[in-house]
């Protein structure tokens, strides 16, 4: 499922530990059309707190989907991440960087780490 938003929005995530985690967001401008991600770059971490210099908890494998035209992002983080997570909280954001190198904060949040019970075969 897509997440339709327009910069900046608050999105809080729940993050199962030792599962897959993927979250795909269409990126629009204020007017409603897809922002065109042409020539952007996008980065997406968790830290232990809202602040760029608080620790890092992991970060998400970030890509803008093909085509660029369509605005949209997925944030990605392995079975094996999530597992070695030890917090039960956490903050992130989503930074898209153009080509003039502006950058912008277009997605922010709380993350939840829930632990889970089910173990894979």
């Amino acid at each position: 499922m897509t997440t339709v938003l327009t910069a900046p929005t608050e999105v809080d995530l729940t993050v199962y530990k030792g599962n897959d985690y993927t979250k795909t967001f269409e990126i629009e401008t204020s007017s409603g059309v897809a922002l065109d991600l042409t020539n952007y770059t996008v980065k997406s971490q968790i830290r232990t707190r809202q602040r760029r210099n608080a620790g890092l908890v992991v970060e998400f494998t970030a890509t803008i989907d093909s085509p660029a035209t369509d605005g949209e992002v997925t944030i990605t983080l392995t079975d094996t991440q999530t597992a070695a997570v030890a917090r039960s909280t956490g903050h992130w954001d989503l930074l898209l960087t153009d080509a003039a190198a502006f950058d912008e904060i277009y997605v922010y949040g709380k993350v939840t780490f829930k632990p889970t019970v089910t173990v894979k075969p």
